[in-house]
C-alpha cells in the first residue's frame, strides 16, 4: 500500500469542528493528536486548530498539515508536501538538538521509532551510497594494493645487491567486494518496501531500485533474517554499515506489527515560525553573531552606586546584514515574521504587536554610534505565489521611538525555500536589487532621515 495515495490535508491554524475532524480520520487518531499537542481545543472545546506543520500517520491512515500560507493553494498539495518535507530534512539536520520543537530525532536502532524516519534514513542511505556491500582486506602475493610488509618481511626472501634486499615478490593488501549475499538482498527488500509505502512523500520519485526475492512475509523468515544481521554487525566495523544494519533489524521487527502497530507516527514540527527564520536568517547570510555582543545590556545599580550588577542577555535581533551599494554602506536590520499580514478594505489583519514594533525600532538605537552606515529596519513576512522574490507593501512605526519606519516586505515562499533546499543564500545582484527596492519604498514614506 502506497501511502501517499490516501493523504489526507489539513492546513495550520484552520479551524474545525471536532465532528468533521473525526469523520475523516477516526476518533482514534483524532485523540492521539489531540494528546501530541498537534491540535489543539479553541472556542470553548467545540473545535480544534492545528499546531503543527508536518505528516501524521496512525496505523495505515495519514495525514499532511500545510503550513497556513498555503491555505489558498489547494491544487499540486501533493507538490508542495514533497517541498515541505526536504525542507524540514534540512532544518533538523541544522538543529538536532532542539527536541522540545522537533519530532523528527530519533535512535535509527530503537524499536519505537517510526516507520516514516526509518524509511528516510534507508532511502537516503542507497541514494547516496547504493546497496549494501561486504568489503575485507586480503593479503595476496604480488597484488595491486599497498605493500603489506610486515609479512612481505617474514616470509618472503629478498635478493642481495651491494649488501642491500631487494623484494622482488611483495604481499599486497587488496580490497574483496562480496555483492551476492542475503544482507544485500535483505537490504533490496527493505529499501523496496520503503520506496512503495514513502517514497513519493519524501520526494524519491527518481531513484532506480531493484526488486528482492526474498519472501519477508513467510513464517519465521523475519527472526532468521535479523539473526544473520547480528552476525554481519559483530564482523564489520565500518560505522554507516552498522548505522545501516541495525536499521534493517528496526525495519523487520516493526514490519511483522506493521498493520497492528497503533503508534502514532509524526514528522514535522510545531514551532513552523522557527523554519522561516532559520530560512530567512539563511538566504541572507546573518551577521548577527559579529553585533550582538555590541548590544549594550541591562546594567542594575542599587541606590547609593556601590553594586552594580550587569545581567548576561539583552536583546537580539534575528538578522543583521551589511551591503555596499553604490557607495553607501547599509546596515540591515531585519525580522522574520510568520504572520499572513494584510491590508484588507482598509483593515490591517494578521499583524506583529506593538512589542514587536518597538523592538525592532531600538535595535537602530542600539547602534547609533555606527554613523557611516545607512540603517534599515526591516519585517520579513511570508507570501505564496508572487512573482518577485521581495514586494515592499508599507510600514510601521513608533515616532516617539524613532522618525524612521520598519519597512514591511512580502518574500516569496516558493522561491525562498528554493534557495535554501539548494543550500544557497542571496547574490550580490540579488541584495543591491533588495536594497535599490527598499529605498524606493522609503521615497514614499514622509519625514525620512
Amino acid at each position: 500500500m502506497n501511502l501517499t495515495e490516501s493523504v489526507i490535508y489539513f492546513y495550520e491554524a484552520e479551524s474545525f469542528r471536532i465532528a468533521e475532524i473525526i469523520d475523516k480520520i477516526g476518533e482514534e487518531f483524532f485523540n492521539e493528536l489531540i494528546k501530541k499537542r498537534v491540535c489543539v481545543h479553541i472556542k470553548n472545546g467545540k473545535e480544534i486548530t492545528f499546531k503543527f506543520v508536518g505528516v501524521a500517520f496512525y496505523r495505515e491512515n495519514v495525514i499532511f498539515v500545510l503550513p497556513k500560507y498555503a491555505l489558498k493553494q489547494k491544487n499540486n498539495r501533493g507538490n508542495l508536501m514533497a517541498d515541505i518535507l526536504r525542507l524540514l530534512r534540512l532544518y533538523t539536520k541544522k538543529h538536532t538538538k532542539n527536541k522540545e520543537e522537533e519530532f523528527l530525532i530519533s535512535n535509527i536502532d530503537n524499536e519505537e521509532v517510526s516507520d516514516f524516519i526509518i524509511a528516510d534514513y534507508i532511502l537516503t542511505n542507497f541514494a547516496r551510497y547504493g546497496y549494501y556491500e561486504k568489503s575485507e582486506e586480503v593479503s595476496m602475493e604480488n597484488g595491486e594494493g599497498q605493500i603489506e610488509w610486515s609479512r612481505t618481511l617474514n616470509e618472503i626472501t629478498p635478493h642481495f645487491l651491494k649488501n642491500r634486499p631487494y623484494y622482488l615478490n611483495t604481499y599486497n593488501l587488496i580490497t574483496v567486494t562480496e555483492r551476492n549475499n542475503i544482507i544485500r538482498e535483505i537490504h533490496k527488500w527493505a529499501v523496496d518496501f520503503c520506496f512503495e509505502m514513502f517514497g513519493t512523500i519524501l520526494g524519491y520519485n527518481n531513484i532506480k531500485i531493484e526488486r528482492s526475492l526474498l519472501n519477508i512475509n513467510k513464517l519465521g523468515n523475519v527472526e532468521y533474517f535479523k539473526k544473520i544481521i547480528y552476525r554481519e554487525i559483530n564482523e564489520t566495523y565500518v560505522d554507516s554499515n552498522i548505522q545501516l544494519l541495525k536499521s534493517l533489524i528496526t525495519l523487520l521487527t516493526r514490519k511483522s506489527n506493521f498493520s497492528k502497530s497503533n503508534l502514532l507516527t509524526l514528522y514535522g514540527t510545531r514551532s513552523f515560525a522557527m523554519v522561516w527564520e532559520d530560512v530567512c536568517s539563511y538566504i541572507f547570510n546573518n551577521e548577527k553573531d559579529n553585533y550582538v555582543n555590541e548590544i549594550e545590556k541591562p546594567r542594575w545599580t542599587n541606590i547609593i552606586g556601590t553594586n552594580v550588577s550587569e545581567e548576561k542577555e539583552t536583546f537580539r535581533p534575528d538578522i543583521i546584514k551589511t551591503f555596499s551599494s553604490i557607495d553607501q554602506e547599509y546596515f540591515l536590520i531585519l525580522d522574520a515574521k510568520y504572520y499572513l499580514i494584510e491590508f484588507l478594505d482598509g483593515n490591517l489583519v494578521n499583524n506583529p504587536d506593538v512589542n514587536d514594533v518597538a523592538k525592532q525600532l531600538l535595535y537602530e538605537k542600539a547602534f547609533h554610534y555606527k554613523k557611516e552606515k545607512i540603517f534599515r529596519s526591516i519585517f520579513l513576512f511570508p507570501k505564496s505565489e508572487q512573482d518577485e522574490l521581495f514586494k515592499p507593501f508599507g510600514f510601521v512605526n513608533l515616532n516617539f521611538i524613532g522618525a524612521n519606519p520598519i519597512i514591511l516586505i512580502y518574500v516569496s515562499i516558493e522561491k525562498i525555500f528554493k534557495l535554501y533546499i539548494n543550500r544557497n543564500s542571496l547574490s550580490i545582484n540579488d541584495m543591491d536589487l533588495f536594497v535599490r527596492q527598499v529605498n524606493q519604498h522609503l521615497n514614499s514614506y514622509p519625514n525620512l532621515k
